[in-house]
């Protein structure tokens, strides 16, 4: 009797000690910026602006010409990316989906802070697992 208490007490405490599976409710969008000669472009400002709601986030990229946008709302953006001596580069209609990573690499031209160029299309989106 005192063996099976025992071996119900460690598996009880087994359970309890398990870590809850969390639920993710965001999404996330990264990216590398690069100019016309595959240099990374380092402190390029990236901006996404929900459509649905207006809201507005912004990062800027690291040494490596690298971002990353974590816990993003699930929906539809637009991302802007400038840099100081490239024209601004829009790509419009990127979906953010839950628990999914959403990669938009983004290539900037030299011009005018004035000049802006709009891409039209959709980015992939990768769906890895833990």
């Amino acid at each position: 009797m005192k063996r099976c208490l025992l071996i119900g007490a460690i598996v009880l405490g087994w359970l309890a000690n398990r870590p809850a599976d969390a639920q993710v409710l965001y999404g996330s969008i990264v990216g590398t910026v690069v100019d016309q000669s595959e240099a990374v472009v380092p402190n390029a400002t990236v901006t996404i602006v929900s459509r649905e709601t207006g809201l507005t986030r912004e990062t800027t990229t690291d040494p490596s010409g690298r971002y990353s946008l974590v816990n993003v709302l699930p929906g539809v953006y637009d991302l802007r990316v400038s840099a100081q001596g490239f024209r601004t580069v829009t790509r419009e209609s990127v979906n953010v989906a839950i628990n999914a990573v959403t990669r938009v690499d983004l290539k900037l031209e030299v011009g005018g802070v004035t000049e802006q160029i709009t891409v039209a299309a959709e980015a992939a989106v990768l769906q890895t697992d833990k």
